[in-house]
């Protein structure tokens, strides 16, 4: 089993997530050839790509909470690892969900969690989903900053929140910013400045 390498791989994690930020809606990737992501599952608390957006955000200097069913079990690894400090999604600087999460303990948590202050924008949740597939399927159209004309984005295993997020980033500068990590390596980031429209509806957030 390759284990991870937390200057190199964490690093190039890093330069991922700020491609995705500046670019929204692109897919990039953030195994290497030689990663495999099923072979890490029983030894980390999600999968791989997860577990190393995590290891690359977290650290001793900001808290986290986290959705999922088994939310003592995960918390104490991610601590464990990333000394990060656990809280409630009110107060949390990062907000992980995993899989298996309840669709309304997103959306309650989406309606709780900081935006940030006019004097403080930055002080606002990053939201990190762990998700099925990432695709450039049209289910959401996103446009704004960093994107040319439209980016056609598709993520399986979300719940639909999309509403939610719409109440939350109506007021830049404050906002929140998401990434979703898929099993077979791609991310993708979905900044404040991004307005997403939902193909089957007819709203635009």
């Amino acid at each position: 089993m390759r284990q991870i390498d937390e200057v190199h791989d964490l690093q190039r994690v890093f330069r991922e997530i700020l491609k995705g930020m500046s670019r929204p809606g692109t897919i990039t990737n953030v195994l290497q050839d030689d990663s495999n992501s099923d072979q890490h599952q029983e030894q980390y608390p999600c999968a791989l790509p997860m577990w190393l957006t995590l290891l690359t955000l977290l650290d001793s200097e900001v808290c986290y909470s986290v959705l999922a069913d088994n939310v003592e079990e995960i918390k104490n690894k991610i601590s464990a690892y990333t000394l990060a400090k656990f809280t409630d999604v009110k107060q949390a600087d990062f907000i992980i969900v995993l899989k298996e999460s309840d669709e309304v303990d997103v959306k309650q948590a989406l309606q709780q969690c900081k935006i940030g202050t006019l004097v403080d924008p930055q002080q606002a949740a990053t939201w990190i989903f762990e998700v099925e597939v990432i695709s450039s399927e049209p289910q959401l159209q996103l446009k704004g900053p960093g994107i040319k004309a439209v980016q056609n984005l598709q993520v399986k295993g979300v719940t639909n929140m999309w509403g939610e997020r719409l109440e939350r980033v109506k007021e830049y500068p404050l906002g929140i910013e998401m990434i979703f990590a898929a099993q077979n390596g791609d991310l993708v980031c979905i900044p404040r400045t991004t307005k997403v429209e939902k193909k089957v509806s007819e709203w635009v957030m």
